[in-house]
C-alpha cells in the first residue's frame, strides 16, 4: 500500500504539473503546444474575406418565387403574396423566375437581412411605382443569373403609397450589388433607371437603361468593378456623391450631364464658380479601369469636387452648347494613367490640372470640325498613338495618352487642320487655376468680352508657352497659347472669356 501510495502521489503532481505547464505556455502565446489539445483546432480560424462577405450566398437559405398575374407562388412561408405585390420579408437566397404585367416584387427584411435575388427569366411591369422595391434590408444582391434575359420596368407616373418618395424603376433604401453573367433590361417612363438610397455596386452582368431622368442615382458611392453597361438617360447618366469606375464597358448618352459628382446639397459650383456657390470637394469622380464612352449635351465629365484618371479610357463627345465642356471639376483634376480624349465646342474647354507620368493637352481648332470628322495624334516617327471620330461637332479637344511625354513633338489632326505641339511640360493648354468661389459669370455670344461679379476664392491662370500669369481675374482667346490679364470684377470670379 505503502508503495502504491508513494507511486500514485508523484504520477498526481506530473498531472498537475503538465497542466500548469500548458496553461503557462497557452498564456504566454504558446499556442502550438495549447492547440494539440485534445478537441482543440490545429490552425487558427481563418478570417472571412471581403469576398465571402460580400456573396453571403454560405449562410443564407434557398427558397423559389414564380411571379404570375393569375397567382404569384412561393415554397417559402414568409413571402407574402398579395395579388401582384410580392414581399420577401425575411433573410434568403431567392430564385426569381415568371412575370408580372402589372405588379411589384418588394424587399421589407429587418435591417439585419441579406437578401439575394437571383432573377433566372423575370419580367416585371408596374404602372404606378418601382417594379423591384427595397424598403429595408442589411444589403440586396440582385444576380442575374446565366444566359437569362431580365425586365424590370415602371410605365407610367410614380403613385406614392408610404413615406418613401419613389421615384425608380429599381429603388433602393439600403446597400444593393448587381452582378452575375445574364442581362437586366430596365425602363422608366417618368422617373429614373436606378436609384439607391445608399452605397450601390455593379460588379458584373449586361444592363440597359432607358429612362426619362437619371440613368443611376446613388445618394453615396456608386461603385462599378466589371460588366456592360449602357445608357440613355433624359437627364444626367450617372450621378452619385462618389463614382468609381475600376473596370468594365460603360456607354452613356446622357441629354444634360454624363457623369456627375454630386452631393445634393446645391453648392456645386463649376470651374468658373458661374452657379455662385462653394464647390462641394467631398464629391468625387475616380476612373482607374474599363473603356467609358459618353455623349452628353451638358457636362461629360461634372465633378463637382475632383476629377482622377490612373487608368482605363475615355472617350467624350461633349457638349456643342458653350455654356458647358467635356470636362468640369473644382476641386482639382489629375491624370497619371490611361488615355482620354474628350471634345466640345469652345465655350468651356478645360485641360487637366495636373498630369503624372503622362502629358494632356488641350488644344482648340480654329474652326469648328464636324460630326464624324477623325481626331490623329502622331509622334515624330508618324506613329498614331491616339485616335477618336466624335460623334458630334466639336472645336476643342483634351488628349492625354502615356505616349505623350515631355520634351517630344506631335502632331494633331482633325480634318484640314494640322498642327505639331511640343511638349515643354507635360500640360500643353491654358489650364484654369484657383477654381471654386463665389462669382457670377457672363458669356457674351457676339464675341465680345464678358465679365464676371461676385466673391469668390483666389483665382489664377497658368497659360503655356511662356504666357503672362495673371492672378485673379482673367481672360484667354481660344486657340491662341497664351495667356492675358483680363477685365472683371470679383475676387477669384472668373473675368472676360473671349469668342473666338
Amino acid at each position: 500500500m505503502k508503495q502504491q501510495h508513494y507511486l500514485y502521489i508523484p504520477g498526481r503532481k506530473t498531472m498537475l504539473s503538465l497542466f500548469l505547464c500548458l496553461a503557462l505556455l497557452a498564456a504566454s502565446g504558446g499556442i502550438a503546444l495549447a492547440a494539440s489539445m485534445p478537441g482543440e483546432s490545429s490552425a487558427e480560424p481563418a478570417e472571412t474575406s471581403a469576398a465571402v462577405q460580400d456573396s453571403s450566398e454560405e449562410s443564407l437559405p434557398a427558397y423559389s418565387i414564380t411571379l404570375a398575374d393569375e397567382g404569384s407562388s412561393s415554397d417559402c412561408g414568409s413571402v407574402l403574396i398579395d395579388g401582384s405585390r410580392v414581399t420577401i420579408t425575411e433573410a434568403g437566397d431567392y430564385t426569381v423566375s415568371g412575370s408580372l404585367s402589372n405588379g411589384q416584387l418588394v424587399v421589407g427584411a429587418d435591417k439585419e437581412s441579406r437578401v439575394q435575388l437571383r432573377l433566372n427569366g423575370v419580367s416585371i411591369s408596374s404602372a404606378s411605382s418601382a417594379a423591384l422595391y427595397v424598403i429595408s434590408a442589411e444589403r440586396v444582391f440582385i444576380v442575374l443569373e446565366d444566359g437569362t434575359e431580365n425586365i424590370l420596368s415602371s410605365t407610367g407616373s410614380f403613385v406614392q403609397t408610404d413615406d418613401n418618395n419613389v421615384d425608380g424603376a429599381i429603388f433602393s433604401k439600403d446597400d444593393m450589388t448587381i452582378k452575375g453573367s445574364g442581362t437586366l433590361n430596365i425602363l422608366c417612363a417618368e422617373g429614373h433607371g436606378i436609384v439607391g438610397k445608399d452605397d450601390l455596386k455593379i460588379k458584373s452582368g449586361e444592363i440597359h437603361i432607358t429612362s426619362a431622368k437619371k440613368g443611376i442615382s446613388a445618394n453615396d458611392t456608386l461603385e462599378i468593378a466589371d460588366g456592360s453597361l449602357s445608357i440613355h438617360a433624359d437627364t444626367e447618366g450617372l450621378e452619385a456623391t462618389e463614382v468609381i469606375i475600376a473596370g468594365g464597358e460603360l456607354d452613356i448618352t446622357a441629354k444634360d450631364d454624363g457623369i456627375n459628382a454630386s452631393d445634393g446639397s446645391g453648392s456645386n459650383s463649376g470651374p468658373f464658380g458661374q452657379m455662385g456657390e462653394s464647390a462641394a470637394s467631398s464629391c468625387s469622380i475616380t476612373i482607374s479601369g474599363g473603356t467609358v464612352r459618353i455623349n452628353a449635351e451638358g457636362d461629360a465629365i461634372d465633378a463637382n469636387g475632383s476629377f482622377t484618371v490612373s487608368g482605363g479610357t475615355v472617350l467624350i463627345s461633349g457638349p456643342t452648347a458653350r455654356g458647358n465642356g467635356a470636362l468640369d471639376y473644382d476641386a482639382g483634376g489629375i491624370i497619371s494613367g490611361g488615355m482620354v480624349i474628350a471634345v466640345d465646342s469652345s465655350g468651356m474647354g478645360l485641360n487637366f490640372r495636373t498630369a503624372e507620368n503622362q502629358g494632356s493637352i488641350l488644344y482648340t481648332f480654329q474652326s469648328v470640325q464636324s460630326a464624324g470628322t477623325g481626331i490623329t495624334l502622331t509622334d515624330d516617327s508618324g506613329t498614331v498613338i491616339a485616335s477618336f471620330t466624335p460623334e458630334k461637332s466639336f472645336q476643342t479637344v483634351v488628349i492625354s495618352t502615356p505616349e505623350i511625354q515631355q520634351g517630344q513633338t506631335y502632331t494633331l489632326s482633325a480634318g484640314t487642320e494640322s498642327v505639331e505641339i511640343t511638349m515643354d511640360t507635360l500640360l500643353y493648354g491654358g489650364n484654369m487655376g484657383g477654381f471654386g468661389g463665389r462669382g457670377g459669370m457672363m458669356m457674351p455670344q457676339d464675341g465680345s468680352n464678358g465679365f464676371g461679379r461676385g466673391n469668390g476664392g483666389f483665382g489664377s491662370m497658368t497659360p503655356p508657352e511662356g504666357g503672362q500669369n495673371s492672378n485673379g481675374n482673367g481672360m484667354m482667346t481660344p486657340g491662341v497659347e497664351q495667356g492675358f490679364d483680363g477685365s472683371g470684377f470679383g475676387h477669384g470670379g472668373r473675368g472676360g472669356f473671349e469668342r473666338p
